[in-house]
């Protein structure tokens, strides 16, 4: 189990710091609890669908679909990919067989047909489950006219999405993507931490490393320097696992992996997010109080509870699925004093993000003159954003 110990910052900010799980990590049993959480869904789709209204209310009843269809299918896929073990290859062709009823329905003909841009949304599942040996001549005829189509390119689209497009025909065409000078709009060109960026940036640099790699299986472009990804990937495991987004915690464990650059807390992130999986079977989503999970599984009865625990459970579970392809050096156990350090900088870059500031620039006053490595690179920033925060207040006065 997970335990957290209190910490009071000075100013009297409190801060729940992570602390090392009892748990250890096992890609097996992760990559196994994802394709049970599966196995809810897709048992009784239609009705987590209608039911999703509450745990997505930012998305109506044919894009929640639309996001359960295609997701479920990437972790199929994903799973596949990985070395098989008595009874998995049954059990995951089992689930796309229940799955192949619902993404090929025959409302996406017609959205397809007048708006190939649609595909992007509509095409993973197909794909997905053709490489799975469930095939659909027609529908793939569909799916292909779309992808061909210069249409599918007229939509105004974040710098991940052009990739994940690029990424999507060459799976459909089953060929290498090739994205020559698509790279250039990445996130992972810059250099980012966490003080400054959004969650949707995590996801966004997340989501280009996964794409630009197709999942690890080919190096990064020679375009992205590899010490800002390590940058990214260092500062950004710490800033999850004190904030308890487990779900982007296991994405950016996900970037490090397919990037072939795991960060240096590698593993006591994945000991991190073991810990949390172990009490539930499963993750849960930032949005969802932890407060209102029953012990134990007995949250599966719950479609809200479900709703909120799928998406992380099945990145965790796509994470599984890489380590278990390509063990990664973060197996190797580290330094308590590791676990430590990791801590300290999560509640400082929680600080930076959220205030309060007079508990920021106490915080820094500490740590500052001691201060090496990744942690005095996060005091810098914090130190930046506090310098822009006094003008800020002085400007106000004035």
């Amino acid at each position: 189990m997970l335990e957290g110990a209190i910490s009071v910052s000075p100013g009297g900010s409190t801060i729940d710091r992570v602390v090392e799980p009892s748990a250890e990590f096992d890609a097996n049993a992760g990559l196994a609890g994802a394709l049970d959480v599966a196995a809810l869904l897709t048992a009784d789709l239609r009705r987590h669908i209608r039911c999703g209204a509450t745990a997505m209310p930012h998305l109506d009843r044919q894009q929640i679909a639309d996001k359960l269809i295609a997701e479920t299918a990437l972790l199929l896929l994903m799973a596949s990919r990985a070395p098989h073990i008595p009874g998995r290859p049954g059990r995951i062709l089992g689930l796309a067989g229940t799955l192949a009823r619902f993404a090929r329905a025959p409302r996406y003909y017609a959205q397809l047909a007048a708006s190939p841009q649609a595909a992007l949304g509509i095409a993973l599942a197909h794909v997905a489950l053709t490489l799975l040996g469930f095939e659909d001549r027609l529908f793939d005829e569909a799916v292909a006219d779309a992808l061909d189509d210069p249409s599918a390119e007229a939509i105004d689209r974040p710098g991940f999405r052009h990739l994940e497009l690029i990424w999507l025909r060459a799976l459909h065409a089953e060929a290498t993507p090739d994205f020559g000078f698509h790279p250039d709009v990445s996130l992972l060109q810059h250099k980012l931490h966490p003080a400054w960026m959004r969650r949707e940036d995590g996801y966004a640099a997340t989501h280009a490393a996964m794409y630009l790699t197709d999942f690890g299986r080919q190096p990064l472009p020679a375009s992205i320097r590899p010490d800002r990804i390590a940058f990214f990937l260092d500062h950004s495991l710490t800033w999850c696992a004190a904030a308890r987004d487990w779900d982007l915690l296991a994405e950016i464990l996900i970037a490090g992996i397919a990037s072939h650059q795991p960060a240096a807390r590698h593993g006591w992130a994945l000991r991190q997010l073991a810990g949390r999986f172990s009490e539930h079977g499963a993750l849960f989503g930032p949005a969802c109080e932890t407060s209102a999970i029953p012990p134990g599984r007995e949250w599966m009865q719950s479609s809200e509870l479900l709703l909120h625990a799928y998406h992380p459970t099945f990145v965790y579970g796509i994470l599984c699925a890489l380590e278990l392809n390509a063990p990664s050096a973060g197996h190797r156990h580290v330094r308590d004093s590791d676990g430590a350090d990791a801590a300290i900088e999560g509640e400082l870059i929680l600080l930076t993000r959220n205030g309060p500031w007079d508990a920021l620039l106490n915080r820094l006053q500490e740590l500052e003159p001691t201060a090496e490595g990744r942690l005095a690179e996060s005091c810098e920033a914090a130190a930046a954003k506090l310098i822009r925060i006094i003008r800020a207040k002085a400007a106000e006065r004035s």
